[in-house]
């Protein structure tokens, strides 16, 4: 892994850090406006959804040329579009279940905040763009649009996101190949693959702090609700998970940015190696998931 990437890293990180506490606290407080009024929290959830997308739409058409050549404006629209993602993830999600509790709409077993967040993802992973769930046969809720109405939110929810998700990421790539070019000298064809892929302690540091979090919010939508023996499970088998996609990842990177034919094998020798880790591992993770 270069310095640039651990740099990068580093950075988001350090924006997400402030910015998803205070996102969870704004969310937490909309969801408890449902005992004073539930619409309340509707309007609520509206609100944010509209100033998220807002957010997005500003750093869409902000300065091209600005963000291409300074990595610390980069790494930070990735970390503003993630914060604004997640907040319409979770709007969307409640939103849903509010109007499921007064007009219905649904067929849904319960009303639970984790229950209906889990619905949220599984029809982000269902969209006509990217549909992950049914490649991978996933049924990660059982929650259904009955109505015409709900049928069309959920339609475009799952596919504004999709491709919001899906453009974003595609011009963080463009911007950072610009800054690279402009700011970085190229990969001596000497350099070896094993100090490639080698992420900096800065970077370890990083994916262990995340672990928790991220260990904590699988086991609670796979459980519906917070429990320590859940996010235990969801640690055990999303390591492995995570560690089989970053070595394909890293390997790949590899494989087109060093030269030598020594690195060449080994970089598809770990592309290999992470594939046939992801395929051992990963049905456990979706078994434990949605099983």
């Amino acid at each position: 892994m270069t310095p640039d990437s651990s740099y990068a890293n580093i950075k988001i990180s350090t924006w997400l850090a402030p910015g998803l506490p205070v996102l969870y606290a704004i969310l937490i407080i909309i969801e408890r406006t449902r005992d004073i009024w539930r619409p309340i929290s509707i309007l609520l959830y509206l609100l944010i959804t509209l100033i998220a997308l807002i957010v997005i739409g500003i750093y869409a058409i902000a300065s091209e040329y600005y963000r291409q050549r300074h990595l610390r404006i980069a790494s930070m629209n990735m970390a503003v579009v993630i914060l604004c993602a997640t907040a319409i993830l979770v709007s969307f999600s409640q939103i849903a279940k509010h109007l499921y509790v007064l007009f219905g709409g649904f067929n849904a077993n319960n009303a639970g905040y984790w229950h209906w967040l889990r619905f949220g993802v599984s029809k982000l992973l269902e969209g006509p763009v990217l549909d992950i769930a049914g490649g991978y046969k996933l049924q990660l809720s059982e929650i259904v649009p009955t109505d015409i109405w709900s049928q069309t939110l959920v339609l475009i929810f799952r596919t504004s996101l999709q491709i919001l998700v899906l453009a974003t990421l595609f011009r963080e790539f463009r911007r950072w190949r610009h800054y690279r070019a402009f700011n970085s000298s190229p990969t001596s064809p000497r350099a070896g693959y094993f100090r490639f892929i080698l992420p900096s302690i800065g970077t370890i540091i990083i994916m262990a702090v995340w672990a928790v979090p991220t260990a904590i919010g699988i086991g609670a939508l796979a459980r519906d609700g917070l429990d320590a023996q859940a996010t235990w499970l969801a640690f055990r088998f999303g390591v492995p998970v995570f560690l089989s996609v970053w070595l394909t990842w890293t390997s790949v990177q590899a494989l087109f940015s060093l030269g030598g034919l020594r690195n060449k094998f080994f970089s598809v020798a770990g592309i290999g190696v992470g594939l046939w880790l992801l395929s051992t591992y990963q049905p456990a993770l979706w078994q434990f998931i949605y099983g």
